[in-house]
């Protein structure tokens, strides 16, 4: 005997035309207690993040505006080499932050959703897309949320109708 996980596939079209699948249950009772608790998840495991060693690691900052090309290249061998090791740890904060938001994901749907959902963008990207004609900017995880919200919403009217159908003749009008 097979027991059913319950699990539905859901297929997610990215804009560079792959399509990835992810498995949830959306008959999960306790999934949208899961999906309000995402986000105290997320800050509660953010708080526990040891920023001294990476604020050590960052010493008093960083001594060049990065958005100013000419004044990178006009920085000392040293001095470059400074900025890279700032710049790297800017990087391991971030890859903290966005491995926290995955591992998170994925207990709120019981599945590794974030191998193809974080596929091609990190959580906290900022996506820029076009919308009626309008530029607009959107951090990535944002945009998995809303289209998760639409699949399964979906999903959810097309059962209810389907049981619905169903029941009906066993009911009286």
């Amino acid at each position: 005997m097979k027991l059913s996980t319950g699990k539905v596939a859901f297929k997610m079209e990215f804009d560079n035309g792959e399509t990835g699948t992810i498995y949830i249950n959306p008959n999960d009772r306790t999934i949208q207690d899961r999906i309000k608790s995402f986000e105290k998840n997320v800050e509660e495991k953010v708080r526990q993040i040891d920023m001294d060693k990476y604020e050590k690691r960052l010493g008093d900052g960083l001594s060049v505006d990065i958005t100013d090309i000419d004044a990178i290249f006009n920085l000392s061998a040293e001095n470059l080499e400074n900025l890279n090791e700032k710049m790297q740890v800017l990087n391991d904060i971030e890859k903290a932050y966005n491995d926290i938001v995955k591992k998170e994901f994925d207990e709120i749907f019981k599945s590794p959703v974030s191998e193809v959902a974080f596929k091609y963008c990190e959580p906290f990207d900022t996506i820029v897309y076009e919308e009626n004609g309008e530029e607009k900017r959107e951090i990535y995880i944002m945009q998995v949320l809303k289209w998760l919200g639409y699949e399964l919403k979906a999903y959810a009217e097309k059962n209810s109708s389907a049981m619905d159908k169903h029941i009906a003749k066993y009911t009286r009008k």
